[in-house]
């Protein structure tokens, strides 16, 4: 979520326990895009608009089907959208909107997510001229990528540490209902909802939604949705649950003391008694943080022990197959790192 600096997988989806694709942005900030097939991963061609040099990256991805996914992030040079799709034989990109008509700050979407053929929703930030942001989000359906309005509940304030409006994650069961979280100007979770004709802002736990910032989102159905972050002060990791009336902030552990922060970047969910949130503990800024996977089960959100090599390392994405089979993946200090979850243990995989 957020721009990807360096080499690390930002976004995982997985169709079977033999097919599952993961994205993100090699150390020479061109696209990467790596396919499970069973037996190992390998890097697929994958589309660069830009010319040598430039920087392009790849902060989402959604599968459908063994020819249908998704791929979404941003042409960072040219300061417009990037999406692509896979058709079962090679990732070609597809015209995208890019509402602020690129420039120096530029339009970037973070995650996808498709329910069928002809219904997939991509979120992102429209950044202005004036470097406040606005939410972003299109709809696929099934012929073209369209531009649909969203809420902006609160604007930036130009330069601080709050820019405006932005979204980070998406999630939808159906063509009538679909979820988008992120951050407004403010500083504030920020949640919105698709009821199958406009989006709409839904307030979250308590009087104002809280001080954080929601990363990732996921909805095993209309009734049930997690979404996850941190909070911007005390540094704690932050999940809240949908129950089909209101939102609801769930306790969740932090290992790490407050000024060297926790935060929970994805979130995936098999059914009601098993879902998996992801990210890490611990300072980034000097390489010391450490992988972070929360495991739900059915009652309570619980640490559960995962790969973390290197000096510093961290989880952005996890997409689960079954309550056996889940897939993470994210970033070491010289490395992209992928995990799976193998129904008793996480285990590194060949990044």
């Amino acid at each position: 979520a957020g721009f990807p600096l360096g080499l690390q997988l930002d976004g995982v989806a997985a169709i079977s326990a033999r097919s599952a694709w993961a994205v993100g942005v090699t150390g020479g900030d061109r696209t990467l895009i790596v396919h499970w097939d069973g037996r190992a991963w390998k890097r697929v061609r994958s589309p660069n608009p830009g010319p040598p040099g430039s920087f392009d990256y790849f902060g989402g991805v959604a599968a459908f089907s063994a020819t249908s996914a998704w791929a979404v992030g941003e042409a960072v040079n040219a300061g417009t959208t990037l999406i692509a799709h896979w058709n079962g034989k090679s990732w070609e990109q597809v015209p995208s909107p890019s509402p602020t008509s690129g420039g120096d700050n530029g339009d970037a979407l973070s995650a996808v997510a498709a329910t069928s053929v002809s219904n997939a929703w991509a979120v992102g930030s429209a950044f202005s001229d004036t470097v406040l942001s606005r939410t972003l989000i299109e709809h696929w359906n099934g012929r073209t990528w369209k531009y649909i309005p969203s809420p902006n509940p609160e604007a930036g304030c130009g330069g601080c540490q709050f820019p405006g409006d932005c979204l980070y994650g998406v999630a939808a069961t159906s063509g009538r209902d679909a979820w988008a979280v992120g951050v407004t100007g403010s500083g504030r979770t920020l949640i919105e909802r698709w009821n199958g004709r406009t989006w709409t802002w839904v307030r979250g736990p308590g009087p104002a939604s809280t001080r954080g910032v929601m990363y990732g989102v996921a909805a095993v159905s209309a009734r049930s949705v997690w979404a996850v972050g941190s909070t911007w002060y005390g540094g704690k990791t932050l999940i809240e649950h949908w129950n089909g009336k209101t939102w609801k902030r769930v306790p969740s552990p932090s290992p790490s003391p407050a000024k060297y922060g926790n935060v929970l970047v994805g979130v995936a969910a098999a059914n009601a008694r098993n879902a998996w949130a992801v990210g890490q503990t611990g300072t980034s800024g000097n390489n010391s943080s450490k992988a972070l996977i929360l495991r739900w089960n059915g009652r309570t959100w619980k640490r559960v022990p995962s790969p973390s090599p290197g000096t510093g390392s961290g989880f952005n994405t996890v997409a689960a197959v079954s309550a056996r089979s889940a897939w993470a993946a994210g970033f070491t200090s010289s490395t992209t790192l992928i995990a799976r979850w193998n129904g008793k243990t996480w285990k590194r995989q060949a990044g």
